[in-house]
């Protein structure tokens, strides 16, 4: 009797599961992926639609390092290798940079190595590894470099994701977060004039020894309001001597003063940046009194 329930109950669920299956392959939005063909893809690039992937490395003696991935994209595993072909396409980041406005420019090959450019996915696997390294202590800071990776043969069909640019930022000492204070002057508006912070501000390697303030630069505590994120301050450290000089890459020279009274400095005990600066407007100029002291690294 066990024996004939124990069956029973088998054979209602093949009937179950054969049921479902019939109903699934009936429905409008039934798709076979059985009858689709392999192809080839960088799985990242197709996760971005072929934009920028932006990674940060702090500058050091010993290369940083970052994996560049093929995949093998199909119902099933492939019971042989495929090889594909990787290849810096500065052709495309032009494209890029035409269509987004960017400035992006390819890195030296002095800056960076891969393992190899040629990647071998084995038999019954889906994925195929090539480690970039890059060379961080030889990249300039100051320029916006991108390695524009593009497979250009493969055994298979080549996939439209298959453009990775990765945007390489190497942090200059003075990147990180940085707890700000200081002391607002908006003469037409008084609500906004007064002390503000402590405020975590992170602010960005700019230059080979500039930061920028990624947030907008807040005014006195006793307001929400803050400035367009487009006004947010460049802080440039003298490296002979730690003074400091404000910039904006959104003001004009004329725009954007530094106090010649007030001594603006950079102290490497400390790590603080001391700057006073002013923003000409209507009714008077603004001045922001700031003192940044380092966290961390952001």
């Amino acid at each position: 009797m066990k024996k004939v329930i124990k069956f029973g109950l088998i054979s209602g669920s093949l009937v179950t599961v054969l049921f479902l299956a019939s109903c699934l392959k009936n429905s409008p939005y039934y798709v076979n992926f059985d009858t689709v063909a392999p192809s080839i893809d960088l799985p990242l690039a197709a996760f971005l639609g072929n934009g920028i992937q932006a990674l940060s490395f702090s500058p050091a003696d010993t290369p940083s390092t970052f994996y560049v991935i093929v995949n093998v994209a199909s119902p099933k595993v492939l019971g042989k290798a495929v090889n594909a072909t990787l290849a810096v396409d500065s052709v495309f980041l032009n494209s890029y940079d035409t269509t987004n406005s960017a400035p992006y420019v390819v890195m030296p090959d002095s800056d960076y190595s891969l393992s190899s450019w040629t990647l071998t996915v084995p038999a019954g696997q889906r994925e195929a590894v090539a480690t970039l390294k890059i060379f961080t202590n030889k990249v300039d800071p100051s320029q916006p470099y991108v390695l524009p990776f593009t497979i250009v043969k493969a055994d298979l069909p080549i996939e439209q994701w298959n453009h990775l640019l990765l945007y390489i930022a190497v942090k200059n000492q003075f990147d990180g977060n940085y707890v700000l204070t200081g002391f607002a002057l908006h003469p037409p508006v008084s609500a906004l004039t007064g002390p503000f912070g402590p405020v975590l501000e992170p602010l960005a390697t700019s230059g080979i020894s500039s930061i920028t303030m990624l947030n907008a630069h807040p005014w006195s505590t006793a307001s929400n309001a803050t400035l367009p994120g487009t006004y947010s301050p460049d802080y440039n450290i003298n490296l002979a001597n730690d003074s400091v000089t404000v910039t904006n890459a959104n003001f004009g020279p004329a725009d954007i003063l530094n106090n010649p009274g007030y001594p603006s400095y950079y102290d490497p005990a400390s790590k603080t940046i001391y700057a006073q600066w002013t923003y000409l407007g209507g009714g008077g100029a603004r001045v922001f009194t700031d003192t940044l002291v380092y966290s961390g690294p952001r």
